[in-house]
């Protein structure tokens, strides 16, 4: 290696050395500005962006499955009260957790389509009131 080299490298040394001092006497004082953490964050998005996009993704069709899940228990249990099938008021109270899950979810995700179950929610509520005034619970 030669001097000039030589010389040059341990300029870039001594620099780097310095950087790094500065910005870790930065990150210690009682400054709102934190460049390592700053760094490890851009770094982690960097590195990581692909996989939080996957897992937002899982989490949306995940969502999704929930949201069709339940609205498939209203479907069902709407087709047990047309057939004039009774219900325990455990039965009515599971379902209409399903009912305030899926209207939720509905209300947070206006392109989800609704109209497959608007009918037969009214037709349990409209059943569950009917129950409960008359007492007519299964069981």
């Amino acid at each position: 290696m030669t001097g000039a080299a030589l010389a040059e490298q341990m300029g870039l040394n001594t620099a780097a050395l310095w950087l790094v001092i500065a910005l870790s006497l930065v990150q210690i004082a009682p400054i709102k500005l934190n460049p390592w953490t700053w760094l490890a964050k851009w770094v982690g998005k960097a590195m990581n962006g692909d996989l939080v996009r996957e897992v937002r993704d899982l989490r949306e069709d995940f969502d999704i499955s929930l949201a069709n899940q339940a609205r498939t228990r209203i479907l069902r249990f709407n087709d047990e009260l047309l057939r004039k099938d009774r219900h325990s008021k455990e039965m009515f109270d599971s379902v209409l957790e399903d009912v305030d899950f899926y209207e939720r979810y509905c209300l947070d995700h206006p392109k989800y389509k609704n109209s497959k179950a608007v009918l037969a929610i009214a037709n349990i509520k409209r059943c569950y009131e009917k129950c409960e005034q008359d007492n007519d619970f299964l069981g």
